[in-house]
């Protein structure tokens, strides 16, 4: 006798078997659903379904299709469920940080457990206890590319192009190549959802309240900047200074570490203060012609360049030249501290271990003594290097705590 498909109602036996299928079917969702109000329903509710699945595939009651089906509806529903979690959390952030009369309780579990202290409190400037760093490395550049088939100082190394637009713009105060522009577009979009970046919820706030953004001169790092932090800036509910401060450049190594002049830099990112950072350096200047003690152990061709520099901009204060150079009598004093001897050629002079330590201790006594509490400081490898003795990939992106650097050489009267 030809006998019925399952699960078809075609006589009475059928039909009370597809009845009671589809209540037991609909029991279980009403079940899962009433415990996903109560439990994490990201977890609870495809356990749930995928238990009942299974027990009716081992009586044979279901295809496995079915099965299929009401697994990629679950899966969809569970990510859907994901992004309203995320996005709850978001806005209970965002509504902690809109009323900061109301401080959190160490108790709650849906609460930071940590004091937030204001920029505009009255405590000394020098106080670092709770003062964090941002540090971000930039893309990776045209430069990046290059040494990655060329080892740096390795036989026969050169920094010397040829002198066309193909290689100057490419190679001259390097910018983000293909892959440095694609990590940009990635550090955007983790930003647009720092809940899942994997950092604390302390560090997801220091982010959603920073008080100041520092940037290198540099363009591989304005780029960075620009492309993968201004867009999440932008939604911040206050504004956040961009400061651009040399101290924070790259070791001149290459040519791709010589800067572009502050007049180009301020018409192609005018909405960054390149006045506040550049009287730092002026003012450095300054010290070094009146023989300040910090600045009198600096080499002798660094203290000519400083003296160039300065006459050339008495009268408005600002460095146009601002990453290191040497003034033309001073250079003939320079050794070469870079791999050489094995046919390496350079295309300048790099900046000496000296100066670089200098130039590091100011900018660490310049973060220490800024009020703010939440410093993002976009630069370069060799700065965090220094800082706090740890390689970084290019776009990373940690938190660490001020009293946490490890500078490599910190100035006696810095410790």
């Amino acid at each position: 006798r030809k006998r019925a498909p399952k699960g078809c109602p075609t006589n009475a036996n059928n039909r009370h078997a597809f009845r009671r299928r589809t209540k037991s079917i609909t029991s279980g969702a009403t079940l899962a659903f009433s415990f996903t109000r109560k439990l994490d329903r990201s977890i609870f509710m495809p356990t749930t379904v995928a238990w009942a699945a299974m027990r009716r595939i081992g009586r044979g009651s279901i295809s496995v299709g079915a099965v299929l089906n009401c697994v990629i509806c679950v899966g969809g529903f569970t990510v859907g469920l994901s992004i309203d979690r995320a996005g709850r959390q978001r806005a209970a952030m965002a509504q902690r940080l809109s009323s900061p009369s109301s401080p959190p309780s160490p108790t709650s579990p849906t609460t930071f457990s940590f004091p937030l202290k204001s920029t505009d409190s009255d405590d000394d400037s020098g106080d670092d206890d709770g003062k964090h760093i941002i540090f971000i490395r930039h893309g990776r550049t045209y430069m990046n590319d290059y040494l990655n088939g060329f080892e740096f100082g390795g036989p026969n190394f050169t920094d010397v192009f040829p002198d066309e637009p193909e290689y100057t713009e490419r190679f001259y105060d390097s910018p983000l190549g293909p892959t440095g522009l694609e990590q940009t577009e990635r550090l955007n979009e983790s930003l647009s959802d720092i809940a899942q970046m994997g950092l604390s919820e302390e560090d997801q706030h220091r982010l959603l309240s920073l008080d100041l953004v520092v940037v290198s001169p540099l363009t591989r790092a304005l780029q960075t900047m620009e492309l993968g932090m201004l867009p999440y800036l932008k939604k911040l509910p206050s504004a956040v200074p961009i400061v651009a401060l040399p101290e924070a450049a790259e070791r001149l190594f290459l040519v791709s570490d010589i800067g572009k002049t502050r007049s180009e830099l301020e018409k192609q990112y005018s909405y960054v203060d390149f006045t506040t950072g550049f009287e730092t350096v002026a003012a450095d200047s300054t010290s070094a012609q009146a023989g300040d003690k910090p600045e009198a152990s600096r080499s002798d061709a660094h203290r000519h360049s400083l003296q160039q520099d300065h006459d050339r901009n008495a009268e408005t204060g600002l460095q146009e030249q601002w990453h290191f150079t040497f003034s033309e009598e001073a250079i003939n004093k320079y050794e070469e501290w870079r791999p050489h001897g094995d046919g390496q050629v350079y295309a300048c002079p790099g900046e000496p271990e000296a100066d670089f330590d200098l130039r590091m201790n100011r900018l660490h006594r310049w973060l220490r003594d800024r009020p703010e509490r939440s410093i993002a400081v976009v630069c370069h490898w060799g700065i965090i290097d220094w800082m706090i003795q740890e390689s970084f990939e290019n776009c990373e992106l940690r938190v660490v705590p001020f009293p946490s650097l490890k500078p490599r050489s910190l100035e006696q009267h810095d410790k």
